[in-house]
């Protein structure tokens, strides 16, 4: 996540030393910080009885994304955003036994962007998304056994509304989102036909800044 981040700063940095002197294109892109809110906590049920629960159902990741607007109303943008799992405890006994990392979460999002308000400092639009969600295969100690799990990649639909404040005269701004994704979690632990299937819903939170260039 570390290197993510180097990486979109550079980016950054080098759009805005080359595009100082010329008028900005209809090209933006945003980077920023998540949290995944998910609607049902990820769990599994243990061999021995009872069930592991994830220590929370929210994650923090970075995002990126890309957007060309066609007009001063309408934008299309392509997203991409990785977070990671919170440690999952065995909740089944009195000491939380940390038992590993849960699935990361890697949702690529593509749809458009209407502008409902717009000024020279303050912009607000919503819009539609679809996802390509890819979810990290992961593994756990569970009663002293290390467990391996597969969890399907999967395709989600969704919705966005946020804002962008200009910072003055300049081409950054600070932008804030929230993003919804419609799509379950599958999961399978190898080996087996164990199956569980949890309604993951994300509801994804953005602050970060957008440079257009």
């Amino acid at each position: 996540m570390i290197v993510f981040g180097m990486m979109t700063f550079a980016v950054l940095t080098s759009l805005s030393t080359t595009a100082q002197a010329e008028e900005p294109s209809r090209w933006t892109v945003k980077t920023g910080i998540i949290l995944v809110d998910a609607s049902t906590p990820f769990s599994i049920d243990k061999p021995s009885g009872g069930q592991v629960y994830a220590g929370g159902n929210a994650e923090i990741g970075v995002s990126i994304a890309m957007e060309y607007r066609l007009s001063d109303l309408i934008g299309l943008e392509l997203g991409a955003a990785y977070a990671k799992s919170p440690d999952i405890d065995d909740s089944t006994n009195e000491n939380n036994d940390e038992l590993g990392e849960g699935p990361s979460f890697l949702p690529l999002t593509f749809g458009a962007n209407f502008y409902l308000m717009e000024s020279e400092q303050f912009e607000v639009y919503v819009g539609p998304r679809v996802a390509f969600v890819q979810f990290g295969d992961f593994d756990l100690d569970i009663d002293g056994v290390s467990t391996a799990f597969d969890v399907d990649d999967e395709f989600a639909w969704g919705a966005t509304a946020g804002m962008n404040y200009r910072f003055g005269d300049s081409r950054w701004s600070f932008v804030a989102e929230a993003t919804y994704l419609d799509v379950d979690m599958t999961i399978t632990e190898q080996g087996t036909a164990e199956v569980t299937t949890s309604e993951f819903d994300p509801l994804m939170f953005n602050l970060g800044v957008s440079y257009r260039f």
